[in-house]
């Protein structure tokens, strides 16, 4: 037993009788390794013995990479292994040898080698994994077809039906851990995580995951266990498992995984993952802890439904659901390939029935109604109208006929609602709508024209709710002209066309006129209904939200109090139109900045809510979107995302299946952690919710532009310019094709572009597109828009930054008036942009202007979101470094702390606002001179960018870049040199060669290697950095004017160190240069 430390009793009875036998030197000649893992590594080995060759596995927990030596004794010494792995590596041997069955591979011999290591040997098995032979069915190659493959999985089910059987679980399976050899065998393999059930554990399979890794992850990270084994990919992982419910996993938990190797093979992609982007491990960890894959149907629709169901079922959430045991699983697989009957199909697809039919009682009688009348009562309409020229007296029986027919259809499209088509397969709604349509306008309800214009109503409502809004204008325009011929003057249906017509155009962007509609519509309601009464209450309501789109706030306000007051009255207590205008009324007032007062409303919307509809509903989760908003615009990140969270996992309970409003929950949800410093889990939820919608809006849509944008910005913060480039670049693209013409939306994506160009210091391109952004808002919106203010607020920043203030101050200022118009009291914008105006007034050294516009901004700021709020954070960093600039240096203090303490508040672990905020205190600790004080905050936010962006960030590199002043300032160079090389590195990769980073922190560098009289390292450098600020626009900057002087002191320098080498006159030469330099 040398070198082994005390085991448990049975691990050291058996190393003791494996010590006590003979040793045969040199039996095994190792080849090669063919694998390594968390306890060892397997070998490929020769047994002189018996001629053949095998698979050895070794324990060898402290093994370090290198060549594979040449026999195995020499392989393995190592120093002594920890007593649990030691357990764990003899039971693996134990467990597998004891699994007799032609789809594990057998173990030879469990021994000691002359240097006291454990080892086991087992049959080498030649071929291919199951993964790999996946790709080739995929591909059609070497004679592999799904039906081929499906016999390989069933094998596998055979395999683990009979470890489970032996009271064994896997807890690992994958297509990585099956091996198909050349004549078709397929074994079962890597069984270290296995578990003989009613037996202690001795593994522990919960899964690492610290948010600061997942931030900092790369793509091809691998997930581990606590006790360090590799997982791999989590896609095939149960979501028991991924949850870390241990005491869930059982024979069920490789049910699934079986279940998750059978959607892979038939989507063409494992579970979670796509075909187009890679993701992350984690990633995908935190996608099988949410929800379910993506349905499978809809990535393979030629797969047949009875393949379908056992999949399903297999991979069923609730492993309750699942099957039985593996058993039943591969009963049902060979009951397929057999072409018998599948039992999950036939039990789980009229389950399904049962559970639809249950939950939407009234949906499905109108359905079955209506396809029953409308395959005999609209075709016996079409046969009546024939005869009714010979036959007068069927004439009222035909027209009765249509009026029943017409009114089921009516019944079956308008219990679809949105909720429910979108929730669903719409293609077999519009093949109805379509009929309709051409039904209609073939003349068959002609002799009936109130019900023509009810279906006519009906259809254009519907292919509204299903985003149809061409066909809905059509249908409405019909229904309008069709009620006006029927009804002269006011009437109750030209009012409804009115409306509904008008909801539409507000739907396409025609403001205008469904303006006039909705105006129209109220005004005859009005006449029509003296009082209180729901139509009118009705016209109020959408003519506040078509107000309120357009920042009318006031008159939106006043109509949406109207609305409600008028619905209270007429509805005591709790009602859904009540609800409703108690949210819309918060949602006027939350825009207006009166967040406290849209607080209550919004509370009180959903309380009502909640008691109308217990347990999940559209309405109750839109309601919780909405208060998380709402939350989250005040500052109350935790409640915010705790409202944000149940939303999502009501609409994934509502839509099974996936949804639209899924995605938007998806995206309100990312926003919140960004605001929480979470960028990985930000971009999974927006990449998430782009997926969502690209299934159920295939082609361009608008949602999916608009994600797309989202994620760039996203991307933009994260330092990932050129990715949220591309991404602007394609939202852009397809909001063009979506609106040749202007559109609001086209704005906006351009704005964002110009953004993300700006931050990549393409100065030109970015102000070109802010102009066209301006222009086009300037034409969109006739007189005041948040908009337009933002348009007025980007331009202006940019060329503050570019120095040209005198462009800038106008703009500014407009922004600021705008804003005050907009909003008379308080407003987070408004304060936004005062504090724009107040640093480019800051810019000109107008120090009491710009002082007095920043203390206006802060208290605005506070006022508008008491307490903690990430803009408060901002305005306090502004306010201490002007101070600071004004030698204000006590009242400059206390501002900075006052920041850094409330986003560590905020934001409690690593985020790039709170590096910014140590940095910003340390650079004014240097400022006083207390050096030591500066160097720790310098440290700690040059740490947290380590642990934030591991790949790199530019806000990483000015970290590096202002830790390196100060080591330089102290007479550190190495130090600084090193800081100031790892910064120009990063910048170069990440940025473009002509951005002022570069020049910058070639200045850096280039002035320390001058203080270290390394001169020819230093020249290059600073050339380069003269090079790189010229191009980047900024000959006028201070900065220029230090490289110029960086210039003229190398060279002096250098004519002290080596006199007489003609370094005087280049000091001369860019002496005078500098002279030459305009002021700025």
């Amino acid at each position: 037993m040398s070198g082994y430390p005390k085991a448990d009793d049975a691990s050291s009875a058996l190393v003791a009788r494996l010590g006590s036998r003979a040793v045969v030197q040199g039996r095994y000649q190792v080849h090669d390794e063919i694998a390594r893992g968390g306890m060892g590594a397997i070998l490929r080995v020769w047994d002189d013995d018996l001629h053949r060759d095998l698979a050895m596995k070794v324990l060898l927990p402290e093994v370090e990479p290198g060549p594979v030596p040449d026999a195995v004794d020499s392989a393995i010494r190592t120093p002594a292994p920890d007593v649990r792995l030691l357990a764990r590596f003899l039971e693996e041997a134990q467990l597998t040898a004891q699994l007799d069955h032609p789809g594990v591979v057998p173990v030879h011999e469990l021994g000691l080698n002359a240097s006291g290591r454990v080892y086991f040997t087992m049959k080498l098995v030649k071929g291919r994994t199951l993964g790999e032979v996946f790709d080739l069915a995929a591909d059609g190659r070497d004679g592999w077809t799904r039906t081929r493959v499906l016999g390989l999985i069933l094998r596998v089910c055979e395999a683990m039906a009979y470890a489970h059987h032996k009271g064994v679980i896997h807890r690992d399976l994958k297509p990585a851990n099956v091996m198909v050899g050349g004549f078709g065998e397929v074994y079962v393999m890597d069984w270290g995580l296995a578990r003989i059930l009613d037996a202690p554990d001795r593994k522990d399979i919960h899964i690492r995951t610290e948010r600061q890794a997942q931030r900092a992850e790369a793509p091809d990270s691998p997930l581990y266990t606590v006790d360090g084994d590799v997982l791999g990919t989590p896609a095939y992982m149960p979501p028991e498992q991924a949850l870390g419910n241990l005491e869930e996993v059982g024979p069920h938990s490789d049910v699934y995984s079986l279940g998750a190797m059978l959607y892979h093979l038939l989507a063409g992609h494992m579970p979670y993952a796509s075909r187009k982007e890679r993701l992350s491990n984690q990633a995908i960890l935190m996608m099988v802890r949410q929800a379910a894959p993506s349905p499978l149907h809809r990535l393979a629709p030629d797969v047949p439904a009875e393949l379908l169901a056992i999949t399903e079922k297999a991979m069923a959430r609730d492993w309750r659901e699942r099957y039985g045991n593996m058993q039943e699983l591969a009963e049902d697989l060979r009951a397929f390939l057999e072409k018998r009957v599948v039992r999950a199909y036939q039990t789980g697809a009229w389950a399904e029935a049962r559970k639809w039919v249950q939950r939407n009682r009234g949906l499905a009688a109108a359905l079955l109604s209506s396809v029953l009348l409308l395959a005999g009562g609209l075709g016996a309409s079409i046969v009546l109208k024939e005869q009714s020229d010979r036959h007068a007296e069927r004439a009222q029986s035909e027209l009765r006929k249509a009026n029943t027919t017409a009114g089921f259809l009516e019944a079956i499209l308008a219990g679809v609602s949105p909720w429910v088509a979108l929730g669903r397969d719409t293609a077999l709604l519009k093949s109805l709508l379509d009929e309709a349509t051409q039904r209609i306008e073939g003349g068959e309800l002609a002799d009936a024209p109130e019900s023509e214009l009810r279906l006519r109503l009906v259809l254009g409502n519907t292919c509204k709710d299903i985003a149809e809004h061409e066909s809905a204008e059509r249908a409405l325009q019909a229904a309008l002209g069709l009620a006006r011929t029927l009804h002269s003057g006011d009437h109750a249906n030209v009012a409804e066309s009115l409306d509904r017509l008008a909801t539409v155009l507000q739907a396409r962007n025609k403001l205008e006129a469904a303006e006039a509609l909705f105006r129209e519509a109220l005004e005859m309601r009005r006449r029509l209904h003296a009082g209180d009464d729901a139509d009118v209450a009705a016209s109020l309501n959408n003519l506040a939200l078509l107000l309120h789109t357009r920042c009318d706030y006031a008159a939106a306000e006043s109509h949406y109090r109207e609305a409600l007051g008028m619905f209270q009255r007429m509805f005591r207590g709790d009602h859904l139109s009540v609800a409703g205008a108690l949210g819309n009324l918060a949602g006027v007032l939350q825009d207006q900045g009166n967040l406290a007062a849209a607080r209550s409303f919004q509370d009180e919307a959903l309380q009502m809510y909640e008691r109308l509809y217990p347990g999940d509903h559209p309405a109750v989760a839109i309601a919780l979107s909405n208060l998380g908003t709402l939350l989250q615009e005040q500052g109350n990140l935790a409640a915010a995302e705790s409202r944000l969270r149940d939303a999502l996992e009501m609409r994934r309970r509502l839509y099974p299946d996936g949804h639209p409003d899924v995605a938007r929950s998806l995206n309100n949800l990312a926003a919140l952690l960004q605001d929480l410093g979470d960028g990985a889990a930000a971009e999974l939820h927006h990449r998430q919710a782009l997926d969502e919608y690209r299934r159920f809006f295939p082609g361009d849509n608008i949602s999916v532009a608009l994600t797309m944008t989202s994620l760039a910005r996203l991307q933009e913060a994260r330092g990932d310019l050129g990715a949220a480039e591309a991404l602007c670049r394609e939202a852009l693209d397809m909001a063009r094709r979506l609106f040749p013409d202007e559109h609001a939306e086209v704005a906006r994506i351009l704005n964002a572009l110009a953004s993300v160009l700006k931050a990549r210091n393409d100065a030109p391109a970015a102000e070109s597109l802010f102009r066209e952004a301006l222009e086009m808002r300037r034409r969109i919106f006739a007189g005041d828009h948040p908009d337009l203010a933002e348009s007025l607020n980007n331009l202006g920043l940019l060329l503050r930054q570019q120095g040209r203030l005198d462009e800038a101050e106008p703009l500014a200022r407009g922004a600021v008036d705008m804003y005050r118009r907009l909003f008379p009291g308080d407003h987070a914008a408004l304060a936004m942009s005062l504090n724009n105006l107040a640093l480019l007034l800051q810019a000109r050294e107008q120090w009491d202007a710009a002082e007095a516009m920043l203390r206006e901004s802060l208290d605005m700021k506070r006022r508008a979101r008491p307490g903690d709020h990430m803009d408060t954070v901002k305005g306090l960093n502004n306010l201490a470094e002007l101070l600071r600039q004004r030698g204000k240096l006590e009242a400059a203090e206390s501002f900075y702390r006052e920041a850094l303490e409330m986003i560590r508040r905020l934001v409690p672990g690593d985020d790039a606002f709170v590096a910014g905020a140590l940095g910003n205190y340390a650079l004014f600790l240097r400022q006083r001179g207390q050096l030591g004080d500066a160097e720790l905050y310098y440290r700690q936010a040059l740490d947290m960018w380590r642990r934030l962006a591991p790949n790199g960030h530019p806000w990483f590199a000015v970290a590096l870049g202002n830790l390196g002043q100060l080591l330089e300032e102290r007479g550190d160079y190495t130090a600084a040199e090193s800081l100031y090389r790892e910064g120009l590195a990063m910048r170069q990769r990440l940025q473009p060669t002509d951005h002022k980073g570069i020049g910058r922190i070639q200045l850096y560098l280039g002035r320390c290697l001058r203080k270290q009289e390394r001169f020819e390292d230093a020249e290059p450098l600073l050339l380069q950095a003269e090079s790189t600020l010229a191009a980047a626009g900024l000959s006028a900057s201070d900065e220029f004017k230090k490289t110029l002087q960086a210039l003229v002191d190398l060279y002096r320098s250098w004519e002290e160190a080596e006199p007489g080498s003609g370094h005087e006159q280049r000091a001369a030469e860019w002496k005078s240069k500098l002279d030459e330099e305009p002021q700025q």
